[in-house]
């Protein structure tokens, strides 16, 4: 299981062209993360997004447990940083919600 760290910098956004790359760089790191933990039949490594405001929040499972999963969020992603206002950075949900 692998969990999604930013394999590009994307705090400098002056060259557009450049940080839309960087953004799709570490949307293809976590892709890996999500395929590797399908195909190994696991929750963990898994990732979702959630609607919010005009963009999305995308979190990655980093923890299971009996009834809940822990959630974090994926920095690098998108280029506004939107996170869940109930989960912020890390959070729980039922685990039901996210099978």
């Amino acid at each position: 299981m692998r969990l999604y760290s930013p394999v590009a910098d994307t705090t400098d956004f002056s060259d557009l062209e450049s940080f839309e790359k960087k953004l799709d760089l570490n949307a293809a790191a976590l892709e890996v993360c999500n395929a590797e933990a399908i195909a190994a039949g696991r929750i963990v490594g898994r990732s979702l997004s959630f609607p919010v405001a005009d963009g999305f929040a995308v979190y990655q499972v980093v923890r299971e447990n009996a009834r809940t999963v822990r959630l974090r969020h994926c920095a690098g992603i998108t280029g506004d940083e939107y996170m869940e206002p109930v989960l912020g950075g890390e959070g729980s949900m039922d685990k039901y919600r996210v099978v």
